[in-house]
């Protein structure tokens, strides 16, 4: 008799395995976990932070199904693309902040539309989510680590102007100042609280002064960043060839 192995894989694993997001699994998780099971015996394990695992071993007549395992959602409809072309138009060619509210400034539909339409995007991974990293910060006067989990955006700084409007902040330096801020107030409150620090509420009072900082060396009234869109190279290359950018 053939043996059969167990392996494990992490979620972002099992949805490269299915052809799909992440976030689409996580979504629909219990829809492609019966999927499997038409192939695999599943054991789902829980890991350090609750990080979840998945143990998939071959049933011995299984036939493969992950070709075609798109769970069957509604097709979007023309005016739901019609919208869709618009908001990714004014992100992609016009340099619109990916904000809802911006957006409907900028398009000219009510911001609840917008909304609906970002939501329908995400949906049916137009809009994808970022990879993850494990993040350590370490307490060097007590050794301690602290461990959080960070999406791998890339960001668009910008300042809000009394007016009301706001104007993105392209400056190559700005990231990196972001950084040093930021990390040079975390072991600031490290060194003055030891063994009482508490990295959930040093990481409040860092952000505050991080942006306090970037605004008096940047020269800005109130800066901030919003997280750039990951846009599917099918609908980035459908906006960007049509509008000739």
């Amino acid at each position: 008799m053939k043996q059969l192995t167990k392996i494990k894989y992490d979620a972002k694993q099992i949805a490269e395995m299915l052809g799909i997001s992440l976030q689409r699994f996580r979504n629909k998780k219990e829809h492609y976990i019966n999927i499997l099971k038409q192939d695999y015996y599943v054991t789902i394990e829980i890991g350090s932070r609750n990080k979840e695992f998945f143990i998939l071993e071959p049933k011995e007549n299984g036939v493969t199904v992950l070709k075609d395992v798109a769970p069957k959602t509604n097709e979007l409809k023309r005016n739901d693309l019609k919208n869709i072309e618009l908001i990714l138009k004014a992100v992609l060619i016009d340099n619109v902040l990916p904000m809802p509210e911006e957006i409907s400034k900028s398009i000219g539909k009510s911001e609840a539309t917008v909304k609906r339409h970002i939501k329908k995007m995400r949906d049916n991974d137009i809009l994808l989510e970022p990879d993850e990293e494990i993040v350590q910060t370490v307490n060097k006067y007590t050794g301690e680590i602290f461990e959080r989990i960070r999406k791998q955006y890339s960001y668009i700084y910008y300042d809000n102007l009394s007016s009301g409007e706001r104007i993105v902040v392209d400056l190559p330096t700005i990231h990196g100042a972001y950084g040093e801020f930021y990390n040079e107030k975390i072991q600031e409150l490290m060194h003055k609280h030891k063994h009482r620090y508490n990295h959930k509420i040093a990481n409040n009072v860092a952000y505050f002064y991080t942006w306090e900082q970037m605004n008096k060396s940047f020269d800005l009234r109130k800066g901030r960043r919003a997280e750039k869109w990951i846009i599917s190279n099918e609908y980035r290359k459908w906006i960007i060839e049509k509008y000739g950018r």
